[in-house]
């Protein structure tokens, strides 16, 4: 776009300008929100994982919540591992099944 607004003369160039600015503010924008859905996920797992009972922690989330964890869940299970923390390590990978065992179909019976 900027070599479009660098060959641009008049209004057109001035249009131009005005779209990147809009462009780079709805940007902005969106990677504040997306930063901040991370950091409400990451605070959930790690609730989560204080809980005494991780299944029980889990079941009382919604689906949604649920979802969106599990990408995230995956992320710092690996960084548990490069790390060796082998106790946060288990514990992910049980929120980690939970979420598969959870989003999976239900099975028909024949």
């Amino acid at each position: 776009m900027s070599e479009r607004i660098d060959r641009a003369r008049g209004d057109g160039r001035a249009r131009l300008v005005d779209l990147r600015a809009q462009l780079l503010e709805m940007t902005q924008e969106i990677d504040k929100q997306v930063e901040a859905q991370r950091k409400q996920i990451r605070q959930l797992i790690n609730a989560i994982l204080q809980a005494p009972n991780i299944e029980e922690a889990l079941a009382r989330h919604s689906r949604q919540s649920m979802r969106s964890s599990s990408k995230r869940s995956e992320s710092m299970l690996k960084e548990a591992r490069d790390q060796g923390d082998l106790d946060r390590s288990g514990k992910l990978q049980k929120i980690i099944d939970f979420l598969q065992k959870a989003s999976a179909p239900p099975r028909r019976w024949s």
